[in-house]
């Protein structure tokens, strides 16, 4: 097999009358249309139609003039560098000035330029958008990981956007440039390029591809040739259990991949409840005999006491225990192991509250205090067979206690004590959820740091591939 082999660029594709290159240029020349809408007209860009001598009566005497110069020339040379793309193929010959003007100084110098400029939108701008639009950029581009850098500064702003005109304009320009990325990496040409890359090229290449991918490619088709047929998806993981990369770049990448191959936030499916309220145990006990009240010594002999005839109504486990054959039956102090007394405390209320009852419509669900209470609960739910008290307190604790700063704790404490409740919801909202990409990292973080290292990997790789092969 040769070398040059592009597992895409077949004979079979180019005999149906380019029809994809067609496609990939006609969404290029919008993205290209709306790249110029967005772009507005200042005094700089007025000189585009000047002759080229009038670029020589410019006044270079301060850094302005000088700078304004430079973008002149930048902005020519872009013209003749980026003029067709239909002359892919046909044209093999290197052009180096199309290597010098896709470099990473003078890319990552476009951009300084454009965010600290007082008009985003001039020619520095132009620049960038035609330099962009030309697919023989592509693979410089992606290579410099300029996508990471427009990803950046679509999400942040130095001033909030909507108080900010030159921000707003930032943010906008970011995102539509990352949208014409889209459109070649997800191109004919960009998918047979990039392919090559991805399974003949060096072992840095195919790092800066996994990272930057998942940044712009969005659809079914690229995203299953990249990260399944050409190996990325572990690649990708590889960088993170191998701690190749910044972690931060290897889990915004792996949260972006996550997204777009529709992996939903559990949170954002929550709505079941209004709100909620906190609890605690008060049980009523003064109208009752001794021979109605049970008394439940823990682990830690501390007791707690409860109404047994009430017990015995709502539970089958309960019923069996203190009115069966079993001892506890004849017993006023029964021994319980392997429960905390608050954990004990909010079960009774819970069932007092009738949460148990199958037809129960609750809107303002009654929480414990602490995390740790409600996860115990929930185990002593499916212990003692309290089915509908499981779906509804899951619900409450997804909707209400699933946070950036619990997520990991959950998910730790599902594979360690948890039985692998709520397992799959908490790795889904670590990938997904609305968190900044600090909170996300902490998380993943504190999940690396633990024997859980090489589990939470394998989690969170089936579910993308579950999404990706469906």
């Amino acid at each position: 097999m040769s070398g040059r082999y592009s597992p895409v660029c077949s004979e079979a594709e180019w005999e149906e009358g380019g029809a994809c290159s067609q496609a990939a240029e006609l969404g290029a020349a919008q993205v290209a249309i709306h790249l110029d809408d967005l772009i507005m007209d200042d005094d700089e860009s007025h000189d585009e139609d000047t002759p080229v001598e009038d670029v020589n009566k410019l006044e270079t005497s301060s850094k302005t003039s000088r700078i304004a110069c430079v973008l002149v020339l930048l902005f020519r040379v872009s013209h003749g560098a980026c003029h067709s793309y239909g002359a892919i193929i046909e044209d093999p010959v290197p052009n180096h000035t199309l290597e010098l003007l896709t470099g990473r100084e003078c890319l990552n110098a476009l951009l300084d330029y454009v965010e600290r400029c007082k008009r985003p939108l001039g020619r520095a701008a132009r620049i960038l958008a035609r330099v962009l639009s030309n697919a023989l950029c592509l693979m410089s581009i992606l290579k410099h990981r300029l996508a990471l850098r427009l990803h950046n500064m679509s999400v942040s702003s130095k001033h909030p956007p909507a108080k900010c005109q030159q921000c707003k304009q930032i943010v906008r320009l970011s995102g539509k440039l990352l949208a014409q990325l889209t459109i070649l990496a997800e191109s004919s040409y960009g998918i047979g390029e990039i392919s090559y890359q991805l399974l003949k090229g060096t072992s840095c290449i195919k790092q800066t591809l996994c990272l930057t991918l998942p940044y712009i490619v969005r659809t079914e088709k690229p995203l299953k040739k990249y990260f399944i047929d050409c190996n990325a998806l572990n690649l990708l993981f590889e960088l993170i259990s191998e701690s190749q990369e910044e972690l931060q770049d290897c889990v915004v990448a792996l949260s972006k991949l996550a997204t777009n191959v529709h992996i939903k936030d559990p949170k954002s499916l929550e709505h079941r409840f209004k709100d909620h309220i906190s609890v605690s145990y008060d049980p009523i006990l003064d109208n009752l005999s001794a021979e109605e009240i049970v008394t439940f010594e823990l682990d830690d002999s501390s007791t707690v006491r409860a109404n047994k005839v009430f017990l015995c109504q709502n539970s089958e486990v309960f019923s069996a225990m203190l009115m069966g054959c079993f001892k506890e039956s004849v017993e006023s102090c029964v021994r319980i192991r392997n429960i905390t007394k608050p954990a004990l405390e909010y079960l009774l209320t819970l069932l007092h509250l009738g949460l148990n009852n199958a037809k129960s419509d609750v809107l303002i669900f009654p929480l414990a205090d602490k995390l740790e209470t409600n996860l115990e609960v929930l185990l002593l739910s499916d212990r003692y067979l309290f089915d509908k008290l499981k779906e509804l307190l899951s619900s409450a604790i997804l909707q209400f206690l699933l946070t950036p700063d619990s997520a990991d704790k959950i998910y730790i404490w599902s594979l360690s004590e948890g039985m692998g409740f709520l397992c799959v919801e908490s790795v889904a909202y670590i990938i997904t959820g609305k968190m900044c990409d600090a909170e996300r990292t902490r998380s993943f973080t504190s999940i690396l740091n633990m024997e859980y290292k090489e589990q939470w990997l394998d989690d969170i790789k089936s579910m993308i591939l579950r999404q990706l092969v469906k």
